[in-house]
């Protein structure tokens, strides 16, 4: 059975959906219809039981913890292809899947994709409140709230597992990564920045091919992340019933202002959610600053990065 030798481990938020669905219209490149399996973030399958009990998460949180149904994902890769992958954002922040990667493979090609961390943290806050594992809808109060939470108090019910909602954690890019190079040489590691991406995704996906030892392909330019939506716009927007029936009845032009209307309820949680005055700004720019210079470090000291790019100034932490 075709096992994957490619794994984007993360971070969330950096343009992982769309790298997973470019790579995944590559004839050399398999990449698991499942995006987000997180078989190897072992630590978070056993918070999620702590959590949730142990029936709900086998069925509804975390879907691959055994090793045949995760493998299953990949059994229809077909020799020609190769490059077998996965993309599970959550393996970069676990503190044990670099480990169990190891394990099951010593010699895969890893993906890590960062991001400026504010931006980066307002919208993991604004994935999660709108999923349901959020349920304070203020960013700077759910930054607040993080103490309490690590003590086991303001959880929601709907959390799936508690550390979701450590959001100091979230952002120790220089910890997460430090992780995988204690296992892999630096030569199986490419480090995507968002924000590069997000500029040019051509140049980046031709990095990213050469990276793996594939031809090169022509992509159209898409936006390098999607906002997720909430549960009522997803039903709305999804190829549902509901939507196929009234699709047949409806003129197109009432579909399109309906597109928009639902398009207009997920902007409006947007604003409420990552309001931030310029003060607050500059004091959590100012307390993330030194990860920022940290990560800088460790990903020149590998030349991960480009030797022209300094992320302290790049992000705009020069300033602050």
């Amino acid at each position: 059975m075709p096992k994957p030798n490619f794994f984007i481990i993360g971070e969330p938020k950096c343009g992982t959906t769309i790298l997973h669905n470019y790579l995944s219209n590559h004839k050399d490149i398999f990449m698991s219809k499942t995006k987000e399996p997180h078989y190897f973030n072992t630590d978070h399958h056993q918070e999620a039981i702590q959590l949730n009990g142990e029936g709900k998460t086998k069925n509804s949180i975390f879907r691959y913890i055994n090793k045949e149904d995760y493998l299953s994902l990949f059994e229809q890769a077909n020799k020609e292809q190769k490059i077998i992958g996965e993309s599970s954002t959550n393996y970069a922040y676990s503190k044990l899947a670099a480990k169990e990667i190891y394990n099951f493979n010593h010699n895969p090609k890893l993906l890590f994709c960062i991001r400026e961390p504010l931006s980066f943290l307002q919208s993991w806050h604004s994935q999660i409140y709108k999923t349901g594992s959020e349920f304070i809808e203020n960013f700077e109060e759910a930054l607040i709230s993080e103490k309490d939470r690590k003590k086991g108090k303001k959880i929601g019910k709907r959390t799936k597992y508690s550390s979701l909602l450590y959001y100091s954690e979230w952002i120790k890019f220089t910890e997460h990564l430090q992780r995988y190079l204690d296992y892999f040489p630096k030569e199986q590691i490419k480090v995507v920045i968002y924000e590069e991406f997000k500029k040019d995704n051509q140049k980046t996906i031709d990095e990213i091919t050469d990276f793996l030892g594939v031809d090169r392909m022509k992509i159209d330019y898409k936006q390098a992340n999607i906002t997720p939506k909430t549960k009522l716009t997803k039903f709305l927007k999804s190829k549902n019933i509901f939507r196929r029936f009234f699709g047949k009845i409806l003129p197109l032009s009432f579909r399109k202002k309906w597109g928009i209307f639902v398009d207009y309820i997920d902007s409006k949680i947007d604003k409420k959610t990552n309001t931030l005055s310029l003060d607050a700004k500059t004091k959590l720019m100012k307390q993330f600053k030194p990860e920022v210079e940290k990560i800088n470090d460790l990903l020149h000291k590998h030349n991960l990065i480009d030797p022209e790019i300094d992320l302290v100034k790049y992000w705009g932490y020069d300033k602050v």
